[in-house]
């Protein structure tokens, strides 16, 4: 947030996020939170957020309706190069500013399971050994 020095009426895109983090934040901006299916957070209000049902590579928003888009951790779960681009291209035409972070193959830690060097193991199918 410093960063960017967002105010009050920054509009965010995050994709692929939920409340939880915005929420530990003491600065407050007009957040829209993008996900593939309805994140439990729609059920409750919450002031600062519009959640919305969509695609990350297809957005329904116009060019530079947000300040900010931002993805934690989501590009890797896209599979394909092509999709990479696509997502890239359009967080990059509807806002004005990114922060996209991917994990780091290099770190020991995978990221996801929060696990030392596991991502290095041989992937066999679906299994992990």
């Amino acid at each position: 947030m410093d960063t960017f020095h967002a105010t009050t009426e920054t509009r965010i895109l995050d994709v692929g996020g939920d409340a939880f983090n915005w929420d530990l934040i003491k600065r407050k901006s007009k957040i829209t939170i993008l996900n593939l299916s309805k994140p439990k957070e729609m059920l409750s209000s919450h002031e600062n957020y519009d959640f919305v049902v969509g695609d990350s590579t297809a957005l329904l928003y116009e060019d530079n309706s947000f300040d900010i888009a931002y993805s934690n951790s989501v590009i890797e779960h896209l599979h394909t190069y092509e999709r990479h681009k696509l997502f890239a291209s359009e967080l990059n035409r509807v806002s004005k500013k990114l922060w996209v972070q991917t994990p780091a193959r290099s770190f020991f830690i995978e990221p996801h399971l929060i696990t030392p060097f596991v991502h290095y193991f041989q992937k066999i199918g679906n299994v992990i050994y």
